[in-house]
């Protein structure tokens, strides 16, 4: 019997290949017309089924077929209900009815029967299916070990409980993604190029304020129609002057106070 490198290793990425090498081919069959690749694979370490249908793919692709079936075999001594998880994983790939029944599921086995135990409901669902006859083929066409298989709920899945979870997490998200979203804009902002609307603190493009450092050289532009004048000691004049902006966009008040210090003429 070959192994799968020898027949295989060029079509394979090596992520999958370190886990499959030296497993043995066995039952190699290939039909034209449908142009579909089958064949035994004989392992000695488990592994879970996506690295399977991943090679199953990789395989197709490369090989330019319409279906490649790869048939997982094991020695009964790898059979350990430890392992359950990964024991049954290519049912998920095969019956869509037991996705996420089958998350975090742990098994116990007494007397030829294998218990497996759910910890998200679905009991009534999967033996409506007779997904418990369909299982205990599987054991037996990977392990050559025949056992009955039944169902127990460990935790009743409430599916008003998971639609609100689900609900809070995607909020969650989507705050965290606003929040992301406003924190790159400003950053935008901060780093972005304006042209000043001629010597006003405005930005022409925008119509927004400039964020600018204090500066007495910036002075809004207006008409001036007050000017009351008090005189304080040490020789200097205060004036307060009272604007009216004609710019509409312009971020300041319609009127302003501004205190300019003139030296005593």
């Amino acid at each position: 019997m070959a192994q799968f490198y020898e027949l295989f290793s060029e079509y394979i990425d090596k992520s999958l290949l370190n886990k499959l090498s030296f497993g043995r081919v066995t039952d190699f069959k290939v039909w034209r017309k449908t142009r579909t690749l089958e064949f035994g694979l004989y392992l000695n370490e488990l592994v879970d089924f996506e690295i399977i249908d991943k090679a199953q793919s990789q395989l197709s692709s490369a090989l330019k077929l319409n279906k490649t079936v790869i048939k997982i075999q094991y020695s009964k001594s790898l059979f350990d209900i430890k392992d359950i998880q990964k024991i049954l994983s290519p049912m998920k790939y095969s019956h869509q009815v037991v996705n996420g029944f089958f998350d975090g599921v742990e098994a116990e086995l007494e007397d030829g029967i294998l218990t497996v135990c759910l910890k998200k409901g679905g009991k009534d669902i999967l033996e409506a299916q007779n997904i418990a006859s369909d299982i205990s083929k599987l054991i037996y066409d990977m392990f050559d070990i025949d056992l009955d298989v039944s169902f127990m709920e460990v935790e009743a899945f409430d599916i008003d409980k998971a639609v609100r979870e689900a609900a809070e997490q995607k909020r969650k998200e989507e705050a965290e993604k606003e929040k992301e979203l406003k924190a790159k804009k400003l950053e935008e902002e901060r780093n972005a190029v304006h042209e000043l609307w001629g010597d006003l603190p405005i930005y022409k493009d925008t119509s927004q304020s400039a964020r600018l450092r204090p500066t007495t050289d910036i002075l809004p532009y207006g008409v001036m129609f007050s000017v009351p004048i008090q005189e304080i000691p040490k020789g200097e004049i205060i004036l307060f002057s009272r604007l009216i902006f004609p710019i509409i966009p312009l971020q300041f008040p319609a009127r302003c106070l501004i205190k300019t210090q003139l030296s005593r003429l």
